[in-house]
């Protein structure tokens, strides 16, 4: 392969990949489309339909033109069909939003309502689409309706706790040709009546695909019923589905064992605790492995954990381990596991933190978690006869590598940890900073303002990105 730079021939090349500057988005809550007239006397008639939503400019070079929601034409031309919205020297990754307003006689048949921008008002190009979908309607002689894209199944895959927060699962199938992105809300109540509040989660749905999303609900009785709404526009793709759940019991947790595959040498050269080098359990892998086995005495319930890593040397956040999980009652016995490297925590010498089970279902309270084992203790090497005390709950080890000598190098304690999930991509940093998200054709999909520690999770359809230098696979 020969890279070089030729002379300029003076032509104009085509472009490799053609980008849409213009992107329609309803990534905020506010979004809603709403059918306001569904009937008509003759097919001559009008319907009307209301948008609300925002507009953003994706591309690094000012927009100035209008925006609004159109057709395709028998040619393939995009047609207007709404009032716009006129825009001057909107700047990339500023949006804006409007109430978009159709009154139009709509042909008997299936019709898909496009996102649509122009800088002339004359001539009018197809927009993108960020967390929603096409809007596609169905009319007849008399009347409108939506063709709602996806179709919703509930998995449960664990017992049910009433009186607790249980996580479920959506198995969200989409049936038609554009990827959809839309945010669903989870409704429960007691009786067949769905309530005003539900729980939210985006979903990123692939033509003729599905996606799986675990939602965390609260289950109010032992008898109860689910609904699953589209959030835009009201669309139930499960409505009054009727569940039972098991009633919760009062648990005594204890911890009874705390296990690490570290091995049974110490490392005295490399290890450090407060910058203090010290006498530490190795561990001859790439990452160390915590493992507590949690046994309730008392009766079935449910808990989150919450389990943290650290640099030892300097305290560096590594990231936070949590998961909400039954706890069976009569003196089972629950594992717990953890997992860190130093490439997570900046440093080869790593603390892992037990933080606490706590009730899902009382606002947070957090459960004593008893136990009979000792603290140990983790000697100084510069300082003979002084030690760390270190509480029974937590772990210190050096990670020397898998051969066991000190491989690794130093690593960069400013981190940004990035994860493809199921229709989304979850990013975390341990500063504040911006994350941006291209397609690897070199389109911006998203710019993320991240603060330090919080977790943020950003819909995307399913394909492969980057994300801060990394490559990312979203299903």
């Amino acid at each position: 392969m020969i890279i070089g730079i030729m002379p300029d021939n003076g032509q104009e090349d085509i472009p490799l990949v053609t980008f849409k500057p213009v992107y329609a988005t309803g990534a905020h809550a506010d979004t809603k489309i709403t059918i306001t007239q569904d009937t008509r006397t003759s097919a001559t008639d009008n319907f009307k339909i209301e948008f609300y939503n925002y507009f953003t400019n994706r591309a690094p070079k000012k927009f100035s033109g209008y925006c609004g929601w159109g057709i395709k034409a028998a040619d393939g031309s995009m047609k207007l069909i709404t009032n716009t919205t006129k825009v001057q020297n909107l700047q990339q990754d500023y949006w804006f939003p409007n109430t978009y307003k159709i009154d139009y006689a709509f042909p008997v048949g299936v019709t898909t309502i496009y996102p649509v921008y122009s800088e002339d008002n004359i001539t009018w190009k197809e927009a993108g689409l960020e967390s929603m979908g096409y809007y596609t309607v169905e009319a007849t002689e008399t009347s409108l309706k939506q063709l709602y894209p996806l179709t919703a199944e509930v998995i449960v895959e664990s017992e049910l706790l009433s009186g607790k927060s249980n996580t479920i699962k959506l198995d969200v199938s989409n049936a038609t040709d554009n990827d959809v992105f839309s945010m669903l809300s989870v409704y429960t109540s007691t009786d067949q009546t769905c309530p005003e509040d539900g729980v939210n989660v985006y979903v990123s749905v692939p033509a003729k695909g599905k996606s799986i999303r675990e939602v965390a609900i609260p289950v109010p009785a032992e008898e109860f019923y689910l609904w699953v709404k589209d959030v835009a526009s009201g669309t139930e793709l499960v409505s009054a589905k009727k569940f039972t759940a098991t009633p919760s019991g009062i648990p005594q947790l204890e911890l009874v064992q705390v296990v690490t595959n570290a091995s049974n040498e110490f490392e005295t050269e490399d290890a450090y605790y407060k910058n203090d080098r010290v006498k530490a359990p190795k561990v001859k892998d790439d990452k160390l492995v915590v493992r507590y086995d949690i046994k309730n005495n008392g009766g079935l319930s449910s808990g989150t954990w919450n389990i943290s890593g650290f640099g030892a040397k300097e305290f560096t956040w590594g990231g936070t381990n949590s998961n909400t999980i039954v706890f069976p009652g009569n003196g089972t016995i629950t594992q717990l596991t953890a997992t860190y490297t130093p490439d997570a925590v900046g440093c080869k010498t790593i603390y892992v933190q037990f933080n606490g089970i706590y009730d899902n279902g009382t606002g947070g309270t957090e459960y004593d978690v008893t136990t009979s084992l000792q603290e140990w203790q983790l000697p100084l090497i510069d300082k003979p006869g002084y030690v760390y005390r270190i509480r029974p709950f937590d772990v210190v080890a050096y990670v020397a590598g898998a051969e066991g000598g000190t491989g690794i190098g130093k690593v960069d304690i400013s981190k940004t940890y990035i994860r493809g999930d199921h229709g989304q991509i979850n990013i975390t940093t341990d500063r504040n900073k911006t994350v941006n998200i291209y397609k690897l054709n070199g389109q911006k999909v998203a710019e993320v303002k991240a603060t330090a520690g919080q977790p943020v999770s950003i819909p995307v359809a399913a394909g492969i990105y980057v994300v801060d230098g990394t490559k990312v696979a979203v299903k």
